[in-house]
């Protein structure tokens, strides 16, 4: 599984870093925020870099998202 930690808040023309942890099978945490692909579900509100970091476009709502392969986070609920 992978978590998305991150400010659930930014200003337009702000950025921010978002942060994805895959939770192995040992139980044990890796961070790999680089390696994910980020997804914004409004690039016309937030657009969201290769790195994680996050910039408000426009005021307005959008969902982010990390995905590794098969492997897909949930939701992170952002506000411009």
């Amino acid at each position: 599984a992978i978590e998305v930690y991150g400010e659930q808040r930014v200003s337009v023309g702000r950025a921010i870093g978002l942060r994805a942890v895959a939770l192995l099978d040992d139980g044990s945490r890796l961070d790999v925020t680089y390696q994910v692909d980020w997804h914004s579900s409004d690039a016309a509100i937030a657009v969201v870099d290769a790195w994680g970091t996050v910039t408000g476009v426009a005021p307005g709502s959008v969902r982010l998202h990390a995905r590794m392969g098969e492997q897909r986070s949930g939701d992170l609920e952002l506000t411009v």
